[in-house]
């Protein structure tokens, strides 16, 4: 059968790449088209002329994947399948008249007994993972195990990417992920409901063997341009064998600069050492708050402003920049508050802070915390917009200057010496302004933080901004 997967993004999905690979070792074929809306997208489905429409979407997006799938549904009459974040916590999309298929959680197993199914003719009702929409009405099934041998899986298949589309092809950051799953449970992340839907089984943290994930980066070196290497993985120092391991032999047989995301807990003197010996330039960790207390009660990360600081001394102490990861506009915090998260990453020195707005996203924990502080009590990701960074559902006082100080953030951080007339700043609507230095300081944080030239992130703002609107991805 012929696959097509749509998105609206100028950027290669690891997930996406995988379920491609598994697809094409079963004779399959599968292939991606990118556009902002059905439009520009109408051309490539009618030259690929798919048997199924392929839609992974998170919440936000999903508004984007339901108006598309519709237009498409009705001009080739293929099936549609959804799945990712979205679906997986809000599988009642299955009720959209455009939508046949639910894909739960990991989707490679799944994928390959339905697609299979369907060309053989068979029921593709009872597919572990599949929600499936029947003549008799919707049949719900479970979730099977997790892929315990992350290594038996086909290799995700780039070339639907790289081959077809030369803009993501020349981009010289590629994407990897070591592994799957997270060690914590934060009250803003999906990773506690992941965790009730496939208790019991299987092990939530899994990594490919440090040469599987060598193997693949040596391949794309080989055949597609790279000269920055991005591990997804929520937290890539999560078992400090492996990485030991890994990092010993990216050494000696890789050496391409990477960035990767760790947790402050994780952070040891050694693993510091390590991970700069090893050519990580950069790090991913999360501050959220400079509250302790919304940090440790409302956003269960457990972890004080000591180890954060201590984190960041060992990082820059073995020469790697830290990226901190920051959200505003949280349930309960007050503008206080929010100046104490730029006073924490001030103190840190982190080299490029990034912060949000915080989005309560479906079945997370503080969505039934935000619920009371929202908007006409609606948090529940019917009215999202594929951003965080533009405005809040919530509903509680000095909001309005939390949302500026958001925009102001990297400027507050950065130059320290402005905070006092930022503080000033936020009390004044003038929002316009405030979103073109967001948008300004944002491009110019993403190109030193992926070690791009101005030229090559003056493409990528160009083709995204064209594509996706007024935000980019950070």
């Amino acid at each position: 059968m012929k696959i097509l997967f749509l998105q609206n993004f100028w950027h290669e999905h690891i997930g996406t790449m995988c379920l491609a690979g598994v697809l094409k070792s079963r004779g399959h074929s599968a292939a991606v088209a990118i556009g902002k809306n059905f439009e520009n997208l109408k051309d490539r489905i009618r030259d690929y002329s798919p048997d199924i429409l392929c839609f992974s979407c998170t919440t936000g997006e999903h508004l984007w994947a339901l108006d598309v799938a519709s237009k498409a549904k009705k001009m080739i009459g293929a099936p549609v399948i959804f799945g990712g974040p979205h679906p997986t916590y809000m599988p009642d999309i299955i009720e959209n008249e455009n939508v046949d298929f639910v894909c739960v959680g990991e989707g490679e197993g799944a994928m390959q007994d339905l697609i299979d199914a369907l060309d053989k003719g068979g029921d593709p009702s009872g597919v572990p993972n599949i929600i499936s929409k029947t003549k008799n009405g919707i049949v719900r099934n479970g979730v099977r195990h997790l892929i315990e041998n992350l290594d038996l899986m086909p290799a995700p298949d780039r070339s639907i990417y790289y081959d077809n589309y030369k803009f993501i092809n020349d981009n010289p950051v590629k994407h990897f992920m070591a592994g799957r799953g997270c060690l914590f449970e934060c009250s803003y992340c999906y990773n506690h409901s992941w965790k009730e839907l496939y208790r019991n089984k299987g092990h939530v943290l899994r990594y490919h063997s440090p040469s599987y994930c060598i193997g693949e980066i040596l391949d794309v070196k080989k055949r597609y341009p790279i000269k920055t290497v991005v591990f997804e993985d929520d937290t890539f120092t999560g078992n400090r064998m492996w990485l030991t391991e890994f990092l010993e032999m990216y050494n000696k047989k890789v050496r391409i600069p990477f960035a990767c995301n760790v947790h402050a807990s994780t952070v040891t003197d050694e693993t510091a050492r390590l991970l700069g010996e090893s050519g990580c330039f950069r790090v991913n960790m999360g501050v959220e708050s400079g509250s302790e207390e919304l940090r440790r009660m409302l956003l269960n990360k457990k972890i004080s402003d000591a180890e954060i600081v201590d984190s960041a001394r060992r990082l820059h102490r073995h020469g790697i920049k830290v990226l901190t990861n920051n959200m505003l506009g949280l349930p309960g915090e007050t503008l206080e508050d929010a100046f104490k998260t730029v006073k924490l990453n001030i103190k840190i020195k982190t080299d490029y802070p990034w912060c949000s707005i915080l989005q309560p996203y479906p079945n997370t924990r503080i969505e039934e915390c935000a619920k009371k502080y929202s908007k006409k009590n609606d948090c529940g990701g019917k009215k999202f917009q594929n951003t965080f960074f533009e405005d809040t559902v919530l509903d509680q006082p000095d909001m309005e200057k939390i949302v500026n100080l958001q925009k102001l953030f990297y400027i507050a951080v950065k130059m320290p010496a402005l905070f006092p007339v930022v503080k000033q700043l936020i009390r004044l609507p003038l929002r316009k302004l405030y979103n073109a230095l967001f948008l300004m300081t944002f491009a110019y944080r993403y190109m030193r933080c992926h070690r791009m030239s101005p030229v090559e992130m003056m493409i990528f703002s160009i083709r995204n901004s064209r594509l996706y609107g007024k935000s980019l991805q950070p």
